[in-house]
C-alpha cells in the first residue's frame, strides 16, 4: 500500500469534511459586506481551498485512486460555482484556476456523466469565453 492509499483510507473523508466546512463559510460574504478585513481573509481562504482541492484531485489521479473522489465532486462543483460568482467573473487568475480544476476533473473522469454535465454548466462556459 502506498502513502496515498493509506491517506485515503485514514484521512480523506475527514479532510474533505473540514474543507467543505471552510468552503461553505468562505462563500458567505453577505454577512461580512462591511468588514474589508474579513472579506480579504475569506478571499484568501477560497484561494487556498481551490489549491487544496486541486492537489487532492491530482494526488488521487496520480495514485490511480481517482474514483474515491466521486462522492465529493458535487460539493467541489458547488464551491467552484459560488467562487465564480464571488470572484471568478472579474479576477482572471481565479477564473483560470477554476477552469483548470474543472478541466482536470473532466480529464481524470472522462466517462463520468455527472462530470460531463457539471463541466458544461453556463457559469463554466462563461468563464471559458472570458479567457
Amino acid at each position: 500500500m502506498n502513502c496515498c492509499e493509506e491517506f485515503n483510507k485514514k484521512y480523506l473523508d475527514s479532510t474533505m469534511i473540514i474543507l467543505f466546512g471552510a468552503a461553505e463559510v468562505s462563500t458567505r460574504i453577505q454577512a461580512y459586506s462591511n468588514d474589508q478585513d474579513i472579506l480579504s481573509y475569506l478571499s484568501q481562504l477560497r484561494e487556498g481551498l481551490l489549491d487544496q482541492f486541486t492537489f487532492i484531485m491530482m494526488g488521487l489521479s496520480d495514485s490511480q485512486s481517482i474514483d474515491v473522489s466521486i462522492p465529493y465532486l458535487e460539493k467541489i462543483y458547488e464551491f467552484l460555482e459560488a467562487y465564480t460568482i464571488i470572484e471568478g467573473a472579474y479576477d482572471m487568475n481565479v477564473a483560470c484556476k477554476i477552469i483548470a480544476l474543472i478541466g482536470d476533473i473532466a480529464n481524470y473522469l472522462p466517462k463520468n456523466e455527472g462530470v460531463k454535465v457539471k463541466s458544461t454548466l453556463p457559469y463554466v462556459e462563461q468563464l471559458i469565453v472570458k479567457l
